[in-house]
């Protein structure tokens, strides 16, 4: 027998865009409900996240993105239909595996 999980995220469970730095592996969560732009870099590193050129261009981008998020939202709602994301399973860390259990 063959069993198969699926995992799905409703665009309601959305509550941050998260943002990891390259140079030192710190983690910031921005939230969806007030974001208005990304941090320019790293609080912990000073790492630049994005040259200034293009940060103006990547904002309007991910706020056209939250804003389609919403509207669809309100769209489902409206026609009386759920909609999700299926999201893949992690990939385990090599640490994380489980050894196939061997009687001793």
């Amino acid at each position: 027998m063959t069993s198969q999980t699926k995992k799905f995220i409703e665009l309601s469970d959305v509550v941050a865009l998260r943002i990891e730095c390259a140079g030192c592996g710190m983690t910031v969560g921005v939230p969806v409900a007030s974001f208005q732009s990304l941090p320019r870099s790293c609080s912990n590193c000073s790492t630049p996240f994005i040259g200034y050129e293009s940060q103006s261009a990547l904002n309007d981008t991910l706020n056209e993105m939250i804003a389609a998020f919403k509207k669809t939202q309100r769209l489902s709602e409206h026609y009386r239909f759920k909609f999700s994301f299926e999201i893949s399973e992690p990939t385990p860390l090599a640490s994380q595996k489980s050894e196939p259990f061997v009687k001793p």
